[in-house]
C-alpha cells in the first residue's frame, strides 16, 4: 500500500512539473507577440498640438503650490518658536516672530490669488 501512494505520488509530480514547463514555453511566446505587434501612428488632435502649452502651466502651477507650502512650513516653524517663547525677556522676539507670521501669511494669501492668474 506504501508503494502505490509512492507511485501516484511520483505520477503526479511528474505531472505537475510538465505542466509547469509547459507553461514557461508558451509564455515567452506571448510576449514575442506582443514585442511585434504595434499600434498605427495616430494624427495628433487639435488637443494634443496644444499640450506643450499645457504642460507649462502644468509646471508652472505645481511650482507655485511648492512654493506655497514651503512658505506654510516655514509659517509653522515660527508659529511653533512663538509658542515656545513664554519667557518676560523675551518680549522682543515674540513681536519679531509674530510680524514674521503676519508678513508669511500675506505672501500665502497673494500666492494662492495667483494661482488662478496662472490658469
Amino acid at each position: 500500500m506504501g508503494q502505490l501512494r509512492q507511485e501516484n505520488t511520483g505520477e503526479i509530480k511528474k505531472f505537475v512539473i510538465e505542466q509547469i514547463k509547459a507553461e514557461q514555453k508558451t509564455v515567452p511566446a506571448e510576449t514575442k507577440q506582443s514585442e511585434t505587434e504595434r499600434l498605427p501612428q495616430l494624427k495628433p488632435s487639435i488637443l494634443a498640438e496644444k499640450y506643450p502649452r499645457l504642460k507649462e502651466i502644468d509646471h508652472k502651477l505645481k511650482d507655485q503650490n511648492n512654493a506655497i507650502f514651503e512658505r506654510e512650513k516655514k509659517r509653522d516653524k515660527l508659529k511653533k518658536e512663538l509658542s515656545e517663547c513664554t519667557s518676560i525677556f523675551k518680549g522682543g522676539r515674540r513681536k519679531e516672530l509674530q510680524q514674521e507670521i503676519d508678513n508669511i501669511d500675506v505672501q500665502i494669501s497673494n500666492m494662492k490669488k495667483r494661482l488662478s492668474s496662472i490658469v
